[in-house]
């Protein structure tokens, strides 16, 4: 590997991990708008792991960590309690969003990556597609609870 390599390779990282988190972030603020939309309390929003910042938002504990590990979970008390209509909502509120958002963004990654970042950055962004719309349709979590609460409602 000649050193502009190393170099492009080291500077895509950190661009990539940001994309990464903003992901997340993205993710689980849908279905915390979404939730309170419904006009449903959220408790707790967890964003990554590792070393964080927290703070209340009102009654909203919110907490994000800086390594990006596809871990994020957002805490509605009363959830099972609300109308299926409005549960199904707020599961796919977050894997939509994700798509929707972080798709067009790796895109315009790809297209106008800058000559200091050469392929890799295009590279990344491209994999971070194929990975970001992988896990948003296809996280089990939230598609699993979406049809259960539409199966639920036509019964």
């Amino acid at each position: 590997m000649t050193f502009p390599d190393l170099l492009s390779n080291l500077l895509s990282l950190p661009l990539m991990w940001g994309v990464a988190l903003f992901s997340i972030i993205v993710h689980e603020g849908a279905h915390l708008i979404v939730a309170r939309l419904c006009g449903m309390k959220v408790s707790e929003v967890h964003v990554c792991s590792g070393p964080r910042w927290s703070w209340q938002w009102g009654s909203t504990s919110v907490k994000i960590g800086l390594a990006p590990s596809s871990v994020g979970h957002i805490m509605i008390p009363a959830l099972n309690s609300a109308k299926h209509w409005q549960q199904a909502l707020i599961y796919l509120a977050g894997p939509l969003a994700q798509t929707a958002i972080i798709t067009p963004l790796c895109l315009s990654l790809y297209m106008t990556a800058p000559p200091f970042l050469g392929y890799t950055a295009a590279a990344y962004a491209i994999h971070y597609i194929v990975v970001n719309v992988n896990s948003a349709l296809s996280s089990g979590q939230d598609l699993y609870e979406f049809g259960r609460c539409v199966w639920r409602a036509i019964r």
